[in-house]
Protein backbone atom coordinates (compact mmCIF):
# COMPACT_ATOMS: atom_id res chain seq x y z
CA UNK A 1 0.00 0.00 0.00
CA UNK A 2 1.23 3.31 -1.07
CA UNK A 3 0.96 6.43 0.84
CA UNK A 4 -1.82 7.54 -1.69
CA UNK A 5 -3.92 4.92 -0.71
CA UNK A 6 -4.32 5.79 2.96
CA UNK A 7 -6.65 8.48 4.40
CA UNK A 8 -5.15 12.13 4.46
CA UNK A 9 -4.12 11.44 8.51
CA UNK A 10 -2.01 8.50 7.76
CA UNK A 11 -0.36 10.18 4.17
CA UNK A 12 1.03 12.49 6.75
CA UNK A 13 2.78 10.16 8.99
CA UNK A 14 3.75 7.85 5.75
CA UNK A 15 5.57 11.05 4.23
CA UNK A 16 7.30 11.24 7.84
CA UNK A 17 8.66 8.16 7.65
CA UNK A 18 9.47 7.63 4.22
CA UNK A 19 12.20 10.41 4.22
CA UNK A 20 10.26 12.49 1.52
CA UNK A 21 9.73 16.33 1.09
CA UNK A 22 6.51 18.07 2.38
CA UNK A 23 5.76 20.17 -0.84
CA UNK A 24 3.19 21.75 0.60
CA UNK A 25 5.26 24.31 2.61
CA UNK A 26 7.14 27.44 1.43
CA UNK A 27 9.71 26.15 3.20
CA UNK A 28 10.21 22.48 2.92
CA UNK A 29 10.74 20.58 5.89
CA UNK A 30 12.58 17.36 4.92
CA UNK A 31 11.41 14.18 6.87
CA UNK A 32 13.85 11.49 8.62
CA UNK A 33 12.84 7.92 9.03
CA UNK A 34 14.46 7.61 11.86
CA UNK A 35 13.94 10.11 14.53
CA UNK A 36 16.63 10.72 17.07
CA UNK A 37 17.41 13.02 19.99
CA UNK A 38 20.64 15.86 19.89
CA UNK A 39 21.55 14.09 22.68
CA UNK A 40 22.28 11.08 20.35
CA UNK A 41 24.08 12.89 17.78
CA UNK A 42 28.48 12.56 18.69
CA UNK A 43 30.27 15.56 18.05
CA UNK A 44 31.92 14.18 14.97
CA UNK A 45 28.27 13.70 13.41
CA UNK A 46 28.02 17.41 14.36
CA UNK A 47 31.07 18.07 12.42
CA UNK A 48 30.36 16.40 9.25
CA UNK A 49 26.76 18.57 9.57
CA UNK A 50 28.73 21.89 9.84
CA UNK A 51 30.91 21.17 6.96
CA UNK A 52 28.15 19.79 4.92
CA UNK A 53 26.51 23.08 5.86
CA UNK A 54 29.44 25.74 5.21
CA UNK A 55 30.76 23.41 1.92
CA UNK A 56 29.83 25.77 -0.67
CA UNK A 57 31.32 28.75 0.69
CA UNK A 58 28.49 30.33 1.88
CA UNK A 59 28.71 32.73 4.80
CA UNK A 60 25.91 31.94 7.32
CA UNK A 61 24.81 33.90 10.86
CA UNK A 62 25.08 31.65 13.60
CA UNK A 63 20.90 31.28 14.24
CA UNK A 64 20.46 30.48 10.60
CA UNK A 65 23.64 28.10 10.63
CA UNK A 66 22.15 26.06 13.47
CA UNK A 67 18.89 25.88 11.67
CA UNK A 68 20.57 24.53 8.81
CA UNK A 69 22.86 22.32 11.00
CA UNK A 70 19.74 21.04 12.72
CA UNK A 71 17.88 20.15 8.97
CA UNK A 72 21.12 18.26 7.80
CA UNK A 73 21.02 16.07 11.13
CA UNK A 74 17.68 15.55 10.53
CA UNK A 75 16.07 17.27 13.87
CA UNK A 76 13.22 18.61 12.41
CA UNK A 77 12.73 21.28 15.04
CA UNK A 78 15.42 24.17 16.81
CA UNK A 79 14.39 24.29 20.89
CA UNK A 80 17.02 25.50 23.11
CA UNK A 81 18.76 21.74 23.88
CA UNK A 82 19.36 21.69 20.30
CA UNK A 83 20.52 25.14 20.07
CA UNK A 84 22.66 24.98 22.62
CA UNK A 85 24.08 21.59 21.76
CA UNK A 86 24.64 23.21 17.91
CA UNK A 87 26.08 26.09 19.17
CA UNK A 88 28.95 24.46 21.27
CA UNK A 89 29.50 22.23 18.50
CA UNK A 90 29.77 25.85 15.83
CA UNK A 91 32.73 27.06 18.49
CA UNK A 92 34.19 23.34 18.51
CA UNK A 93 34.22 23.75 14.41
CA UNK A 94 36.10 26.74 15.45
CA UNK A 95 38.38 25.84 17.57
CA UNK A 96 39.22 22.68 15.27
CA UNK A 97 39.58 25.26 12.26
CA UNK A 98 36.56 24.29 10.72
CA UNK A 99 34.86 27.24 10.37
CA UNK A 100 35.91 30.68 10.75
CA UNK A 101 33.23 33.29 12.88
CA UNK A 102 34.18 37.15 12.08
CA UNK A 103 31.84 39.85 12.63
CA UNK A 104 29.31 38.00 13.36
CA UNK A 105 29.26 35.83 10.40
CA UNK A 106 30.76 32.67 9.69
CA UNK A 107 32.29 31.20 7.02
CA UNK A 108 34.27 27.62 6.37
CA UNK A 109 38.05 27.99 7.04
CA UNK A 110 39.72 24.88 6.14
CA UNK A 111 37.20 23.53 3.12
CA UNK A 112 40.29 20.45 2.72
CA UNK A 113 42.64 18.56 4.48
CA UNK A 114 45.52 20.67 2.64
CA UNK A 115 44.22 24.05 4.55
CA UNK A 116 45.27 22.73 7.48
CA UNK A 117 49.02 22.67 8.90
CA UNK A 118 51.30 20.01 10.02
CA UNK A 119 51.02 20.92 13.71
CA UNK A 120 47.17 21.24 13.59
CA UNK A 121 46.91 17.47 11.77
CA UNK A 122 49.47 16.10 14.35
CA UNK A 123 47.34 17.73 17.28
CA UNK A 124 43.88 16.45 15.86
CA UNK A 125 45.58 12.80 15.88
CA UNK A 126 46.62 12.92 19.52
CA UNK A 127 43.38 14.14 20.52
CA UNK A 128 41.46 11.54 18.34
CA UNK A 129 43.22 8.93 19.61
CA UNK A 130 43.46 8.89 23.11
CA UNK A 131 46.80 7.36 25.05
CA UNK A 132 45.98 3.69 23.47
CA UNK A 133 47.15 1.61 21.30
CA UNK A 134 45.74 1.98 17.27
CA UNK A 135 45.76 0.65 14.34
CA UNK A 136 47.37 3.72 11.95
CA UNK A 137 44.39 3.32 9.59
CA UNK A 138 41.44 3.66 12.36
CA UNK A 139 43.56 6.37 14.12
CA UNK A 140 43.39 8.57 10.70
CA UNK A 141 39.65 8.12 10.39
CA UNK A 142 39.35 8.71 14.00
CA UNK A 143 41.27 12.19 13.18
CA UNK A 144 39.26 12.87 9.83
CA UNK A 145 35.56 12.26 11.21
CA UNK A 146 37.17 14.91 14.48
CA UNK A 147 37.57 17.85 11.35
CA UNK A 148 34.10 17.15 10.25
CA UNK A 149 34.86 14.93 6.82
CA UNK A 150 32.73 12.37 6.38
CA UNK A 151 35.23 9.94 3.81
CA UNK A 152 38.95 9.36 3.91
CA UNK A 153 40.11 9.20 0.54
CA UNK A 154 43.63 9.26 -0.69
CA UNK A 155 44.56 13.03 0.08
CA UNK A 156 43.45 12.86 3.51
CA UNK A 157 44.79 9.07 4.06
CA UNK A 158 48.42 10.64 2.56
CA UNK A 159 48.46 13.51 4.52
CA UNK A 160 47.76 11.87 7.77
CA UNK A 161 50.33 9.43 7.21
CA UNK A 162 52.59 12.12 6.84
CA UNK A 163 51.64 14.00 9.86
CA UNK A 164 51.75 10.54 11.60
CA UNK A 165 55.72 10.29 10.10
CA UNK A 166 55.97 13.84 11.84
CA UNK A 167 54.76 13.09 14.89
CA UNK A 168 57.17 9.87 15.10
CA UNK A 169 59.94 11.88 14.40
CA UNK A 170 59.38 14.52 16.84
CA UNK A 171 58.48 11.80 19.59
CA UNK A 172 55.20 12.58 19.98
CA UNK A 173 54.10 9.30 18.84
CA UNK A 174 55.41 6.34 18.79
CA UNK A 175 54.88 2.77 16.71
CA UNK A 176 55.01 -0.60 16.98
CA UNK A 177 54.26 -1.64 13.08
CA UNK A 178 50.90 -0.52 12.02
CA UNK A 179 49.75 0.65 15.32
CA UNK A 180 50.60 4.19 16.95
CA UNK A 181 49.89 5.74 20.24
CA UNK A 182 50.71 8.91 22.09
CA UNK A 183 54.41 8.74 23.17
CA UNK A 184 54.46 8.52 27.17
CA UNK A 185 56.00 11.49 29.05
Amino acid sequence: MSAGDLPANERNSANTTSGTVSSKDRNPTYYTSNRRSIDEIDQDEIMTAIRDVFKSGESLDPDTAITQIARVLGLRRTGARITEVLRSGLRTAIRRHVVNRDKGVITIECSTIDDYARDELIETLLAAMGSTWRDREDAIRAAARRLGFRRTGNRITKTFKSAINCGIRREELESNGRSIRRRKS
